[in-house]
């Protein structure tokens, strides 16, 4: 079972709903939380964001990880599994994010 819930209230985020990573460059890129949720089946909590472009075809580009929310400073971990990514599919398609 899935317990979605909006950002506000997350230790881990700032109040603006965002985030800061270093590219692969070692450059400092601020990331928009669109969503983050836990799953009771498996224990994890998950992170859906985006770093607001667009793809070819006009899509918001959207990205998720699974981290620990017990954590004061979480390491995002995105490889997820086949049927991670079919839950994380089902929720952005819902949320109908194009």
């Amino acid at each position: 079972m899935l317990n979605l819930k909006l950002n506000k209230g997350d230790k881990n985020m700032n109040e603006n709903k965002t985030f800061k990573v270093k590219d692969k460059n070692g450059n400092i890129v601020t990331l928009n939380i669109i969503l983050t949720f836990d799953d009771n089946d498996t224990n994890n909590s998950y992170v859906l964001y985006t770093d607001n472009t667009y793809s070819d075809n006009g899509k918001l580009n959207v990205f998720a990880s699974r981290y620990d929310s017990r954590l004061d400073n979480p390491i995002l971990d995105s490889n997820l599994t086949d049927s991670e990514w079919k839950v994380i599919e089902t929720i952005i398609d819902n949320l109908k994010l194009d």
